[in-house]
């Protein structure tokens, strides 16, 4: 008689399919820093329209590109992290310790240029400014750029992933969490949710110019698209059900479930689901963006047709699509591309040296840095006269508000560039 094969629910480290992802945590986060990095070259871009407005045609398609590769590293580290996550189920510390610090050192880290390089420019320029006015500033210039405004610290979206994590599997050892009380530990998962959930409302207010939110306070909001939010959402609650659902099986116990955690099919059926998931998600965002483009067409069509000129309602209409899509929908779309990545994914494999991890995000700043301040400079040098214009109206403008008698440093600027001649 032939051997019954053995389910993949069912497998452990002795009776382990052969098939592994060849991607680990690490390789993810090199792809998504890549993506990161090159995603910076639309910066560039749009510096370049802003100096040359006749190369907009040109730059069209290469916007759409990286519009769609800067949006690949949210989930790719998402999905890395969630390696971490799985394999160190038992240490919350750790991972609370990590991402927190980590999201508290790019807040600190983005609060001190404003302070310190966006305050002290203004100060140049009008030495009434204070603290605040560079606070309400920034908070108002920062989501002018769209989805790159939004997307500063993507380490608040870890903590709030791991969040989920952390209610969804964590055992407390309170009292008033025990026997069948653990169901309100549980109900805590919505908390993450709820954060997100103001977060986008929020994004969405401050778009539209309904409120100006302070630098300060805008740093806290996290960064991803909402529908890669709600995908992580599933995934969680996924894995929770896989473990309850193991459990509740005559024989099965947590000592089992931990080793078949370890292996290989445990791994392969949570990169399938993740792709399954991830699809689902990406039609599902682009469906909404379509869905909310159309309301918003018909809306302003039949009820200001009579308000407004047809031009005036084109740039409505175009406006409000814009906030969608600055607040992150349709941004989940690219989320179809990283599904090959996801089923060569192995939350299991591991390294030998960890050190190296600390590297790469390392690496990743570092190019960051040198493709924004390269391509600054070459798009600086080849629309020099463009740009000397633009710094003269700028000054001007600044030294016309200041009526000359405050910001003896912007009259001393524009004596200054209105003598170069290019």
């Amino acid at each position: 008689m032939g051997s019954t094969r053995v389910k993949w629910r069912d497998r452990t480290p002795e009776n382990d399919i052969k098939y592994g992802g060849s991607l680990s945590y690490r390789h993810l986060r090199i792809i998504a820093w890549f993506c990161l990095v090159v995603a910076q070259v639309a910066v560039i871009l749009k510096l370049e329209v802003k100096l040359a407005p006749d190369t907009a045609k040109i730059i069209e398609g290469w916007n759409f590109a990286l519009t769609i590769i800067g949006g690949l590293p949210v989930p790719l580290f998402l999905l890395a992290n969630l390696s971490t996550i799985l394999q160190k189920r038992g240490n919350f510390k750790a991972l609370f310790i990590k991402f927190g610090a980590l999201a508290l050192g790019l807040y600190i880290l983005a609060n001190f240029v404003v302070f310190h390089y966006g305050f002290r420019t203004m100060h140049a320029l009008d030495n009434t400014a204070t603290w605040a006015d560079a606070a309400r500033v920034f908070g108002e210039l920062l989501p002018l750029f769209g989805k790159t405004g939004y997307t500063l610290n993507i380490f608040i979206d870890m903590l709030l992933v791991v969040l989920m994590f952390y209610f969804a599997n964590y055992q407390p050892n309170a009292k008033i969490f025990q026997g069948k009380r653990i169901a309100l530990f549980r109900a805590l998962i919505i908390l993450p949710i709820a954060y997100e959930v103001v977060a986008i409302l929020i994004k969405y207010h401050i778009s539209m110019g309904n409120f100006i939110l302070p630098s300060p306070v805008f740093f806290l909001l996290p960064s991803k698209p909402p529908l890669i939010f709600g995908a992580f959402v599933v995934i969680v609650v996924a894995l929770k059900l896989s473990e309850v659902a193991y459990l509740r099986r005559k024989g099965n116990t947590k000592e089992k479930f931990e080793a078949h955690l370890t292996t290989r099919a445990h791994s392969l059926k949570i990169s399938i689901g993740i792709s399954v998931v991830f699809a689902i998600f990406a039609i599902l965002d682009l469906a909404l963006l379509l869905g909310l483009s159309v309301s918003t067409v018909y809306k302003y069509q039949e009820i200001y047709k009579n308000i407004y000129t047809e031009e005036q309602i084109e740039m409505l209409i175009s406006y409000r699509i814009y906030v969608f899509e600055a607040i992150g929908f349709g941004g989940s779309t690219g989320l179809i591309l990283i599904i090959p990545l996801v089923l060569l994914f192995s939350y299991t494999k591991t390294h030998k040296n960890p050190k190296i991890d600390i590297l790469i995000p390392i690496g990743g700043i570092a190019l960051i840095a040198l493709v924004l301040l390269e391509g600054t400079f070459q798009v600086l040098t080849l629309n020099l006269a463009a740009f000397m214009d633009k710094l003269r109206q700028f000054i001007n403008d600044a030294a016309k508000e200041d009526g000359g008698g405050t910001a003896p440093a912007a009259t001393m600027l524009l004596s200054w560039v209105q003598n170069i001649h290019i």
